[in-house]
């Protein structure tokens, strides 16, 4: 008697779950565990969800635009990118940088469409496009400090302090480099401006950031920071986009290489007049 209570219960639950998702599954989209993959709901609706941060020069609101039409260098990227797949763009979630893989996980957004450097716990936790465009983050101090000037031997003391993102590249570099120096080490959830207020208001002496980050700030904060004189960039730093699962990875990988091939990505540098550099293309002449 029991195992017949076990056997009418196991097909209750099947007939439950098949008749939940027959609907999806006889539209054509393809069931996995319970779960229809983000990539034949992208495919089959046509429209990206996309999470982004609101951080200069990637994603933001034009204010002379009344801070009503977005801009940045990650929105025209995107929506070159819908041309090429033929999706639609749907700016669904503002989130952070401290919790870009959360909205995956409750199926809010397909993408994180805000570039971002890949670390450890980005490689193993997200499925990452390939790089797009890189950068050379810079170290800065305020302008009236020149203790650093072609003087890298000085930043690694521990009377220095360096601001830094936790679990970032920035606190990444830091320990590999500058082991001595002490880390002011701020949450991912951290906003632009305070962050880079930190070295300021001499909470920290350097801040670790990129250069056309560095624009917007530098624009409303006119003779605060200054780049340390005499030194390169830090290191160079792949941008990335995360998405929901391997499959719409590799489409849209594919779509990025046209870009770059096309001469797309050169054309997006140049608008904003950025210091970053586009792979090269696939096709030369």
């Amino acid at each position: 008697m029991r195992q017949l209570v076990i056997v009418l219960f196991i097909l209750a639950i099947g007939i439950f779950v098949g008749e939940k998702y027959a609907p999806l599954a006889g539209k054509g989209l393809v069931v996995q565990s319970g779960k229809v993959s983000a990539y034949d709901t992208v495919r089959k609706t046509g429209v990206l969800r996309c999470g982004y941060v609101n951080w200069k020069p990637y994603y933001y609101l034009d204010m002379e635009n009344g801070g009503k039409q977005a801009a940045g260098l990650n929105y025209d990227l995107m929506n070159e990118l819908a041309k090429v797949t033929g999706l639609k763009i749907e700016w669904t979630e503002e989130i952070n940088w401290g919790n870009v893989g959360e909205g995956f996980k409750t199926n809010r957004y397909d993408a994180v469409c805000t570039s971002v450097w890949p670390d450890a716990a980005k490689i193993t936790n997200l499925n990452l496009s390939r790089p797009f465009f890189y950068s050379g983050p810079r170290l800065f101090v305020r302008v009236d400090d020149a203790r650093f000037d072609n003087n890298p031997e000085r930043m690694n003391q521990p009377d220095v302090k360096v601001a830094v993102i936790d679990g970032a590249a920035s606190m990444s570099w830091v320990k590999e480099n500058l082991p001595k120096a002490q880390l002011v080490a701020l949450p991912q959830m951290v906003q632009e401006s305070e962050y880079l207020m930190t070295t300021t208001t001499k909470k920290a002496d350097i801040v670790f950031y990129d250069l056309d980050e560095m624009t917007g700030f530098a624009k409303a904060n006119p003779n605060q920071l200054r780049l340390i004189e005499g030194l390169p960039p830090t290191n160079i730093l792949p941008h990335v986009l995360a998405f929901a699962d391997p499959q719409l990875t590799a489409m849209m990988n594919n779509a990025l290489q046209m870009l770059i091939d096309n001469g797309v990505m050169d054309k997006i540098k140049a608008k904003y007049g950025t210091h970053y550099f586009v792979p090269a293309r696939g096709l030369k002449e």
